[in-house]
């Protein structure tokens, strides 16, 4: 119950995969901090760390963030994801990487990232705002299923939309129940499939 804090040292490359993931104990870990030199968040590196309430700084050379890295990180309340516009890399956001972030209002998402996974903010219910940036390609499945989002608008960059079946198929908008806008920007030249 003492550990509330976690610094990862510069010049730190990769933070390994379950590193803190808590699934099964009680996290008490409060804060995390990231160093620039971070290229990858492992897959589950912060499962289900429900204390975890100070934003999250995600650096501007982090190529991936894994499956389920924050996933039920239900305290977590601001994420900032820094663009990098000094380097050209096709950066991916994992499946579930953020879902069941409850306390989650608003993200801005850095266009250094190309594909964002499937069930990426799914159960975020408080996720109100939610800025895809020109840059993004690939939307998942399910990405903003119950939140509380009301208006959303699609890059022009994006060309695919994944599905998946289940009673019928589901993209990336499917779901939310309180989405009433979809703007597509302007030059757009493809409504991807689902």
């Amino acid at each position: 119950t003492t550990l509330k804090e976690v610094i990862f040292a510069q010049g730190a490359t990769i933070i390994p995969a379950y590193i803190c993931a808590s699934n099964s104990q009680t996290s008490y870990i409060e804060k995390i901090v990231i160093p620039d030199s971070v290229t990858s968040i492992g897959n589950y590196a912060f499962y289900k760390c429900a204390s975890l309430r100070e934003g999250v700084n995600i650096p501007r050379n982090t190529k991936t963030i894994g499956y389920s890295a924050f996933q039920g990180c239900t305290s977590l309340a601001e994420v900032t994801m820094n663009y990098n516009d000094t380097v050209e890399w096709s950066g991916s956001i994992g499946d579930y990487a953020f879902t069941d972030c409850i306390s989650l209002t608003d993200v801005q998402l850095a266009g250094s990232y190309k594909e964002l996974g499937n069930y990426l903010f799914s159960g975020c219910t408080s996720l109100k705002n939610l800025t895809i940036p020109e840059g993004v390609t690939n939307l998942g499945c399910y990405l903003i299923r119950g939140t509380a989002i009301s208006s959303i608008t699609v890059p022009s960059t994006v060309t695919e939309s994944e599905e998946l079946y289940s009673n019928g198929y589901n993209g990336a908008l499917a779901g939310c129940t309180t989405l009433k806008e979809v703007i597509f920007a302007q030059g757009a030249t493809i409504i991807p499939a689902y």
